[in-house]
């Protein structure tokens, strides 16, 4: 394993964001995040607002929606509590039921 990718795993883990971005004040665990980050920033990637709330997006206007849809699709198997994003039930599962990332 590289040095840099314990290094960014690490912080992840441990919430650390020494990566400050000059702009916006938005902090990162790795500089490579705060370089993907910039794209926003220079107008290289294209952000989505929603209709519904405002919300300035880049990941998929679809999964967005599902809030306030309010369509929970995704079941734990653990304890059947549903969510409306993979993310969320991956975050309830590391919580709950103590379940690695």
């Amino acid at each position: 394993m590289r040095k840099e990718y314990l290094e960014t795993h690490t912080n992840n883990h441990n919430n650390i964001k020494n990566f400050v971005c000059s702009i916006c004040s938005k902090r990162f665990s790795s500089q490579k995040n705060l370089d993907s980050h910039f794209k926003y920033h220079d107008g290289s990637i294209k952000r989505e607002i929603c209709n519904i709330c405002g919300k300035s997006l880049t990941t998929s206007m679809n999964e967005h929606l599902r809030i306030h849809t309010n369509l929970r699709e995704f079941e734990c198997n653990h304890c059947e509590l549903k969510f409306n994003t993979k993310d969320t039930l991956r975050k309830h599962k590391k919580i709950k039921h103590k379940e690695p990332s």
